[in-house]
């Protein structure tokens, strides 16, 4: 058999399994409100041909900036930890930004 997990909450991958004090974790995207819009850290407190069954230790979400879109990714080896943050940005402002750049350094000349 397959172990399944199927909530939106919890069943799409966000990293790859990991292994902290002797125990197994899965990181999960939590799609509930847009994709990957925090990942939760999972137990696996079973893991079998025949069974998986696994509990949500910590959800962890993009709360100390409203610019950013999600967290649909985590991921950790030795050292080196990576986390995806999409963040948004007006278009408009980005624009903006580059004619004063352009004003500015025309500005320079004059």
């Amino acid at each position: 058999m397959n172990p399944i997990v199927s909530d939106i909450k919890n069943a799409r991958p966000a990293g790859k399994v990991m292994e902290a004090n002797g125990k197994l974790y899965r990181v999960a995207q939590d799609c509930s409100t847009r994709y990957g819009s925090g990942f939760n850290i999972n137990e696996i407190v079973s893991l079998t041909e025949d069974s998986y069954q696994e509990r949500k230790v910590e959800r962890v979400g993009p709360r100390w900036d409203n610019r950013i879109l999600g967290m649909p990714t985590f991921n950790r080896d030795r050292k080196l930890t990576v986390i995806d943050a999409p963040v948004w940005r007006s278009r408009f402002s980005a624009s903006l930004r580059r004619a004063a750049g352009a004003l500015a350094a025309l500005a320079a000349f004059v």
